[in-house]
């Protein structure tokens, strides 16, 4: 799982205000500074902070335009979390909801299911959840692979069986970075900033600044908290 993000400094009126953030990987950011172009900011509003609004930026984002720009169908008017037991019970509106341990599967009262985000996407997870999922005949599953961004764990056509794919419509969506054009970005990203400045974290925060990478990315902090790295600090 994804779990570092550098929170920039970036604005036209107040120098010392942090308006914009941006993520990365800490192997591109050991020995050098950040650098983004302009294109790639995008501007807080008044009395933001760009802390909170990094540390859930990335699963937030991906979800988000893995709505907007790959899924296909109406799914909107739905509420559909996915967090730990304490959260799950916080969260109103719900039909249900489920807490996942292994093996990983899905009760058979929880469905039809149309729509999965996988932010995981790691081993018997990834395999077990579209396989328990159930479904309406002749309508298709979509997947929506949003985690797993660092490369770890087994690809997704490792630990899934091809008799899976074989006997139900299924398709995988990626949402990534590089599944969305610059354009895409552009127009979605204001609106998920929006959103994600009047959340909750519902995670611990642990900042570090920029010339600590390597030692905060390996610490035990960050293994349980979401980690934000500050250039500057």
């Amino acid at each position: 799982m994804q779990r570092f993000h550098t929170a920039l400094k970036w604005t036209e009126l107040e120098p010392t205000r942090p308006q914009a953030t941006c993520t990365t990987s800490p192997s591109s950011l050991r020995g050098c500074l950040p650098s983004a172009h302009k294109r790639q900011i995008f501007k807080l509003e008044p009395r933001v902070d760009s802390v909170a609004v990094a540390a859930p930026d990335n699963p937030v984002a991906r979800s988000w335009m893995a709505l907007q720009r790959r899924i296909i169908g109406d799914y909107w008017g739905r509420t559909v979390p996915r967090a730990n037991k304490e959260t799950l019970a916080t969260v109103e509106e719900l039909d249900d909801h489920v807490v996942l341990r292994e093996p990983y599967a899905l009760p058979p009262g929880v469905g039809p299911v149309h729509i999965i985000l996988d932010c995981v996407s790691n081993g018997t997870a990834a395999s077990g959840i579209p396989q328990t999922a159930q479904g309406v005949y002749g309508e298709k599953l979509q997947y929506g692979h949003v985690g797993n961004h660092m490369g770890r764990g087994a690809p997704l056509c490792d630990v899934l069986p091809m008799n899976m794919i074989q006997r139900r419509p299924i398709s995988f969506l990626g949402s990534n970075a590089g599944c969305f054009a610059v354009q895409d970005w552009k127009t979605q990203m204001p609106e998920v900033l929006h959103m994600i400045s009047g959340l909750e974290a519902p995670f611990e925060v642990f900042m570090a600044p920029l010339s600590e990478v390597a030692s905060a990315w390996e610490s035990e902090a960050a293994l349980i908290k979401r980690l934000v790295v500050i250039p500057g600090l």
